[in-house]
């Protein structure tokens, strides 16, 4: 081989480099505005917030968490990046030795995809997984999949997003399709919604949250949330650690207006959880909150248009009641109300037909597809 030919194989090489400096954890945040820097319809999350997300001292969901993180470097230009993480407390609730990968971002180069997924999986076999899935970045409860279908609109707040040429990096690595998730879209209308006249007989009331009592209405939701969704698919309980964060996160963004809980005799019987979609805010900050960037925070925040949905949840006692059904339709009145023009709620089970029955009833559009993707581990 000629020193040329020597050179630029050096050069198309690719090392993976684990992730454990200050510098090394620059250059793993900033990787995405390389790889998007000509797509309109990506959105820069804050830098500042997802270096918390991977801080393994402060995140709460590292204390029953591991993580190892890692960059592919190709002559000198960091290519490509991932996260793998064994969630414990996972593992111990569905009986499983299986580990995540998230944070991925690749060039379209299959050698860099493989280097980065053999890393990943190597590191999760030394922590005893037999599984690799994701991408979960790092939890059910944060971004989770691949969006699949509905690139012609930018995603909504804590919603991936990501270039179509992922899917086939992880087929060609042998990932198969573990499960797809629905985003749904809807507009606010001003319609007329009458309680069913058996939850008036119950005494069913409709209220926004209190924020006075945050700490309380939280308990209130997590009551419901740790006993009804325990057979939803990738379920964890949460830790007091996390629901404090969750406290922590939703004081500094949340419309009270668009939290709604049902109570039945004075107790709650369901909630749903919305909040304006940032996005719309942070596609203006391009990662950063200084000074200019809080001013145009808090100026376009007055701008937002579109909602949310994160959650909706009913007591297992009113699941069969319609609750849940008139609670969305009541969300789509109250919307409207409150100024907004659309929202999109995600997201829900491909498998879960009950729940996507009810929201197809609303008049709600299925239009966005998010894919996850598994592995077994020899």
């Amino acid at each position: 081989m000629n020193t040329s030919a020597a050179k630029l194989s050096r050069l198309l090489e690719t090392d993976i480099i684990s992730v454990d400096s200050p510098a090394l954890m620059k250059d793993f945040i900033d990787l995405p505005w390389q790889i998007y820097r000509d797509d309109p319809n990506w959105v820069p999350p804050l830098k500042e917030e997802v270096a918390f997300k991977l801080n393994t001292a402060e995140h709460p969901y590292y204390q029953h968490s591991d993580l190892q993180v890692f960059l592919a470097v190709q002559g000198g230009q960091v290519v490509g990046r991932i996260a793998a993480c064994v969630n414990h407390n996972h593992n111990a609730y569905h009986q499983q030795q299986t580990a995540f990968f998230g944070f991925f971002e690749c060039i379209d180069d299959d050698s860099v995809a493989e280097a980065l997924f053999d890393a990943a999986q190597n590191w999760a076999r030394t922590q005893g997984c037999n599984r690799l899935l994701g991408p979960f970045s790092m939890s059910i409860d944060e971004e989770v999949g691949f969006l699949f279908e509905g690139y012609d609109s930018k995603p909504v707040m804590q919603m991936p997003y990501n270039p179509p040429y992922y899917h086939d990096l992880c087929l060609r690595q042998g990932f198969s399709k573990a499960k797809d998730l629905y985003a749904w879209r809807k507009a606010f209308e001003d319609r007329p919604v009458s309680m069913p006249e058996h939850l008036s007989r119950l005494g069913c009331v409709l209220r926004p949250l209190r924020p006075a009592e945050l700490a309380a209405e939280l308990e209130r939701i997590m009551v419901i949330y740790n006993t009804t969704f325990t057979r939803h698919w990738g379920y964890v309980p949460l830790t007091r650690e996390e629901i404090r964060q969750m406290h922590d996160d939703l004081k500094e963004v949340l419309d009270p207006e668009l939290v709604m809980f049902a109570e039945i005799n004075g107790k709650v019987a369901g909630f749903g959880i919305a909040l304006p979609n940032y996005n719309e805010v942070l596609d203006k900050l391009n990662g950063r909150l200084g000074v200019i960037g809080v001013l145009k925070f808090l100026w376009w925040k007055r701008k937002i248009r579109s909602v949310r949905t994160f959650v909706v949840g009913v007591a297992e006692e009113y699941r069969t009641s319609g609750l849940a059904f008139y609670m969305q339709q009541e969300f789509v009145r109250l919307g409207y109300q409150l100024g907004y023009d659309w929202y999109e709620l995600s997201w829900t089970l491909e498998d879960n037909h009950a729940v996507n029955g009810m929201i197809r009833k609303t008049g709600s559009e299925q239009y966005k597809t998010y894919r996850i993707y598994g592995k077994d581990l020899d």
